[in-house]
């Protein structure tokens, strides 16, 4: 063997020893906080994988298949809202663990290869559906969970995206409820937001920035309620709400409309007694949320019946 090519050998013995020697030893740990080898990588991930990844399924009756924890091992629980906020959220009681079906997995895509998947695992007496929500990316060979957290939502026409306020992250969720899938205006939408931090889903709530709790980020997208006034008319409240952002705030828009009418003489025209427009800008900060604006609804209609609406300069 001549120069040359002992040089080349001993390179490549020298090239052979540093890649064992990084290769080596402890090998390199998967990516994210669960991870779940494909059995069929390229194929499209099917409800069952989704399962596996994100929950630790428990048998039930029969085939039935349930979750009490997500996939790392935390308890999939509901926590109530404060009972000291400003706006008092009426109990909804506590989620029932339900059989886990394949309508139960709802998958929503986002770029390169990421994915946000909800896994209803309990629900509410309200038909309101709970369960872990979680941030997944696809690699070549496996399945990883970027982030995991608890969703309460309404289960039909369900949205659900990542949106990004000030390099920081929040899941921002929709869904609906119908009692008549047939009349769109028996179809009541909600929208929840989740805040990311350090691999979780936290729901925190709205509060002032000295902590104080004001409300929690359900944003019911329509509201109406009735009052009766001593003429015999009747006043009608409609509050639309909606949630965008931009580089530094969540934005929670509201509108009020006040109208009063006769229940008893239909013909006679109804008449708009206030219309209030007011945007919230919610500030989002180490997975906290915090504002110095109130929400309208319970200023324009208050708990204890006030039949006037508040004065529009103190909004």
């Amino acid at each position: 063997m001549n120069t040359g090519s002992r040089m080349l050998c001993s390179l490549a013995l020298v090239t052979a020893c540093a890649v064992a020697m990084a290769c080596g030893g402890k090998p390199k740990p998967p990516p994210g906080i669960c991870f779940a080898k494909r059995s069929a990588p390229g194929q499209p991930v099917g409800p069952a994988e989704w399962l596996k990844l994100i929950v630790r399924p428990r048998p039930g009756v029969g085939q039935a298949v349930y979750a009490d924890q997500d996939c790392t091992g935390s308890p999939i629980y509901f926590t109530p809202p404060p009972d000291d906020c400003l706006v008092r959220t009426p109990p909804i009681g506590d989620p029932i663990a339900v059989p886990i079906t394949e309508e139960s997995i709802i998958e929503r895509f986002l770029p390169n290869d990421e994915r946000l998947i909800w896994i209803i695992t309990h629900r509410f007496e309200n038909g309101d559906g709970f369960g872990p929500v979680a941030h997944v990316r696809i690699y070549p060979k496996g399945l990883a969970v970027d982030s995991v957290g608890s969703l309460r939502l309404r289960r039909e026409r369900v949205a659900l995206e990542l949106w990004k306020i000030g390099g920081q992250a929040l899941l921002m969720a929709t869904g609906e409820t119908c009692h008549n899938k047939k009349d769109p205006t028996t179809c009541h939408r909600a929208s929840n937001v989740l805040v990311h931090r350090s691999h979780a889903f936290l729901d925190p709530p709205i509060t002032y920035r000295d902590g104080r709790c004001i409300d929690v980020p359900w944003v019911e997208l329509t509201r109406m309620a009735d009052l009766p006034l001593d003429t015999g008319w009747n006043r009608h409240f409609t509050i639309t709400s909606s949630l965008s952002h931009d580089e530094r705030y969540l934005v929670i828009t509201e509108q009020v409309q006040v109208i009063d009418s006769d229940p008893n003489r239909p013909e006679i025209p109804s008449r708009q007694v206030r219309r209030i427009d007011t945007e919230r800008f919610i500030h989002l900060d180490n997975g906290r949320l915090h504002t110095r604006q109130h929400p309208l609804w319970p200023r324009v209609l208050p708990a204890v019946g006030q039949l006037e609406v508040t004065d529009e300069s103190e909004l």
